[in-house]
């Protein structure tokens, strides 16, 4: 998945308040990114393809890669 501003931040345990403050995007913009984040990530552990995620979470493959 590409890391953008806010899934770096989560990876590096700052919380979505912080994320807010930090990037400046609203909370539904970081909670939606946060929510397809660990959408991706639990597909990814169940051995799911990047098509297969990209078609279940509706997102491309650049975001899933």
């Amino acid at each position: 998945m590409i890391l953008n501003n806010c899934t770096r931040s989560i990876e590096q345990g700052i919380s979505p308040a912080d994320i807010v403050l930090k990037t400046g995007h609203t909370q539904n913009a970081v909670d939606r990114d946060l929510k397809c984040y660990d959408q991706v990530l639990a597909l990814a552990q169940k051995k799911n393809d990047a098509i297969s995620i990209g078609q279940i979470t509706g997102r491309t493959l650049n975001t899933v890669r």
